[in-house]
């Protein structure tokens, strides 16, 4: 019994992938890949604010370079990324502010 299971193991381990195989595996798949959202925390540490903050919200990716954050608390903002221009939005300010990235002067 412990040969078979040897063998078993032995025949498993020589027909898995590589480290390439399974690179070029996830490449392709990123590739293939058009859009991506996900939930965010975002903890930022500051020398002047003993407390850390942390803000919530979702992402937004969309090929080929369009980006946006959508923070929910603790204050609502959203910044935009599309063609080398960043947009950030403050709702309850009714503020906006936009700049370029330098590629793009």
């Amino acid at each position: 019994m412990k040969h078979i299971i040897g063998l078993l193991i032995l025949s498993w381990l020589s027909s898995s992938p590589t480290v390439e195989d399974i690179a070029l595996k996830v490449e392709k798949k990123l590739r293939s890949v058009q859009s991506i959202q996900s939930n965010f925390n975002q903890i930022y540490y500051s020398s002047s604010v003993s407390t850390p903050l942390i803000e919530k919200g979702k992402f937004y990716f969309k090929k080929p370079d369009s980006m946006k954050w959508e923070y929910k608390d603790p204050e609502e903002k959203i910044f935009l990324y599309k063609e080398g221009v960043f947009l950030l939005y403050i709702p309850e300010d009714k503020e906006l502010f936009r700049s370029y990235s330098s590629k793009e002067k």
